[in-house]
């Protein structure tokens, strides 16, 4: 009975009838090493790291009210765009945890409530649909995460739908 082809056995064979270098041998082998797997984490640790950081996200907010840091629609523009400003650039330089994802998608959704918000209060409703479209659209080419890319399109078909209708485009 013959024994099992493996790899290990044709680099051994190769190096045997000298078509292959030895030292070549342990590189080989050092790139085709599986790495062990990662265990992974509980659905419900999951499940509280993400209420965790919304309800970091919604005290944030609270916060911010509390101490006046939104007090005129200009202020809400204001932060509004610093946070999705800053949720973006943590997301594209951040190491990828669970928690700083669901923080940064609760932060840039209030920071987009914020900015949408302080625009409707500062102009009308269909500048303010033009400005949600254009930010739904920019941040669906540059914040790349499933559940804020399908959060902002729902945003946009919004935004659209109240631009037509402003533009009595029926």
């Amino acid at each position: 009975m013959t024994e099992p082809i493996t790899l290990r056995a044709v680099i051994n064979k190769l190096v045997e009838r000298r078509l292959l270098l030895s030292n070549v041998k342990a590189k080989i082998a050092k790139t085709i090493t599986v790495p062990v797997t990662v265990r992974p984490i509980p659905w419900y640790i999951n499940a509280f790291m993400g209420i965790g950081a919304w309800l970091s996200a919604l005290l944030f907010l609270g916060f911010s009210f509390l101490v006046h840091l939104v007090r005129t629609p200009l202020s809400a523009i204001a932060v509004g765009a610093g946070l999705v400003i800053s949720t973006i650039l943590f997301h594209l330089y951040q190491r990828e945890t669970l928690f700083l994802n669901q923080l940064f998608l609760a932060l840039n959704l209030t920071g987009q409530v914020l900015f949408i918000g302080g625009t409707v209060l500062e102009t009308d409703l269909g500048t303010a649909a033009l400005v949600t479209l254009v930010l739904a659209t920019l941040q669906l080419w540059v914040y790349q995460d499933s559940v804020h890319r399908f959060l902002t399109v729902l945003i946009g078909i919004g935004a659209l739908l109240l631009l037509l209708d402003d533009l009595q485009i029926y």
